[in-house]
């Protein structure tokens, strides 16, 4: 459960990531290319490229929108709503079994030579010998 959790906040946050980077990119793209057409053409080229592009990036977004209102889309976003709670009920677990005292420990027998001494090495089941 822990590796999962944890592969899938890497995940998760990779793909928010990618997110916030292809707006930022885009926000960087429309204002400079509104900056170089306004100093090349002037405020009201300017103005209209900048209506222009937002209206794109407008039309761009509510398309995506709607191609997420699909099943696939509406799978997907289950799937990840119900991956992220599993990983905060499993975060939540994990701080009150710690803040309680109950850590899991693994008991493994063990031999030892002296009693009370520590562990020398754990008990293993001898293989078979082949037939």
């Amino acid at each position: 459960m822990e590796v999962a959790a944890g592969a899938l906040r890497g995940a998760s946050t990779i793909y928010m990531s990618l997110e916030t980077a292809a707006a930022t990119l885009a926000s960087s793209i429309t204002d400079n290319t509104v900056k170089v057409i306004t100093h090349k053409y002037g405020d009201d080229a300017g103005h209209l490229a900048d209506n222009t592009l937002y209206a794109v990036g407008q039309t761009a977004l509510a398309g995506h929108n709607i191609s997420s209102l699909g099943v696939k889309g509406i799978a997907k976003r289950t799937a990840k709503d119900t991956g992220r709670a599993l990983v905060y009920e499993h975060e939540a677990k994990k701080k009150e079994s710690v803040t309680s005292g109950q850590v899991e420990k693994a008991d493994e027998a063990v031999e030892n030579e002296n009693p009370g001494s520590v562990p020398v090495r754990p008990v293993r089941e001898k293989k078979k010998p082949p037939l």
